[in-house]
C-alpha cells in the first residue's frame, strides 16, 4: 500500500491546537494512598487503524512504548518495547536521544487512559526542556485492550499473544480493578 493512499487522520486530545496546557484531573481507580494527578492533555491519540496500517508497512519510522507493568506479559504489540509505568522516568532521557526524530512515538498502556498518558506527557516535557518538537508523540487510542480486541485474530499484529492470560472481553488477569459491561445489560 502507497503512503499517499494511507488514511493517517489522529484524533487531537486537546480542542485547541495552542501551546498552553489543558489539565484534566484524574483520580485512581484502586484506592492506594496517592493523590490524584493532573495529566496536561496536549497529545495527539493514534487509532489502532492507523496503528495496523503503520506496523503493516513496516514503517522504520515507528517506535511503539509500551508502559504497561505485569499486564504487559500475555502480549504485546509487534516492535513494541516494554519500559514498565514505574521505570519511565529513569529511561526517559534515554528514550529521547534514541528516538527524538522518529517520525511516530506511540505511547501505549492497557486502556490508553492514565500510564500512556503520564508517559507521552513526560516525554514531551523532556522534549520541550531540549527545545526539541514533540509533534510527532501519539497515545495510542483505547491502549492495548483496544487493539487486542480488534487484532486478537491476527497472529502477524501480535507478540507473546497468550489467550489464558486474558477474559472473554480481553480484561488482562492482573487486572482486577476493571469491570466490564456488555450492551443490554445495564
Amino acid at each position: 500500500m502507497a503512503e499517499e493512499d494511507m488514511d493517517l487522520s489522529f484524533e487531537s486530545s486537546s480542542e485547541e491546537s495552542s501551546q498552553e496546557e489543558r489539565e484534566v484531573p484524574l483520580t485512581p481507580k484502586k484506592p492506594s494512598g496517592l493523590p490524584s494527578i493532573n495529566i496536561p492533555k496536549k497529545f495527539v491519540r493514534i487509532s489502532v487503524e492507523n496503528l495496523d496500517q503503520l506496523l503493516e508497512k513496516r514503517d522504520p519510522g515507528l517506535i511503539i512504548i509500551d508502559v504497561r507493568d505485569s499486564d504487559y506479559e500475555g502480549g504485546h504489540i509487534p516492535t513494541s518495547i516494554n519500559i514498565p509505568y514505574e521505570d519511565f522516568e529513569f529511561s526517559v532521557g534515554d528514550l529521547i536521544d534514541k528516538y527524538a526524530n522518529f517520525p511516530y512515538v506511540v505511547f501505549t498502556c492497557m486502556y490508553g487512559q492514565l500510564r500512556s498518558a503520564s508517559c507521552a506527557q513526560t516525554y514531551l516535557k523532556r522534549l520541550n526542556e531540549r527545545k526539541l518538537k514533540g509533534d510527532n508523540v501519539f497515545v495510542l487510542s483505547g491502549g492495548f485492550h483496544e487493539y487486542l480486541t480488534k487484532n486478537h485474530n491476527d497472529p502477524d499484529l501480535l507478540e507473546g499473544y497468550v489467550p489464558s492470560f486474558y477474559s472473554q472481553d480481553f480484561v488482562h488477569v492482573n487486572d482486577s480493578n476493571v469491570q466490564t459491561v456488555r450492551p443490554g445489560s445495564v
